[in-house]
C-alpha cells in the first residue's frame, strides 16, 4: 500500500534484452533508499526485473553529470 505522495524517477533493469538495459519509471518514495514501483502504460513488451507494485531498494549511480537511482533488490 502506498503511503505518501512523493514521486520520483528510478531506473528499472530490463531482462531478456540481450544487453544491459534500464528504463526510467515512476516510483513512490517509501523510505531511505526504498521505493514502490508504479505501473507504466505500454510496458507490455518489456520484462522488468521487479514488477510494478514491488518495493525496491535503489542505489545511486553517476551517469555523466547526473545522479540516478537504479533498482537492485526487492524489499519485503
Amino acid at each position: 500500500m502506498l503511503t505518501n505522495n512523493k514521486i520520483t524517477i528510478i531506473y528499472m533493469p530490463l531482462i531478456e534484452e540481450g544487453v544491459p538495459v534500464v528504463r526510467p519509471v515512476n516510483a513512490e518514495i517509501m523510505g531511505k533508499d526504498i521505493y514502490a514501483v508504479l505501473p507504466l502504460e505500454n510496458s507490455s513488451t518489456e520484462i522488468w526485473k521487479f514488477p510494478p507494485g514491488s518495493n525496491v531498494r535503489c542505489h545511486k549511480e553517476i551517469w555523466g553529470d547526473k545522479d540516478v537511482l537504479v533498482a537492485y533488490e526487492v524489499v519485503k
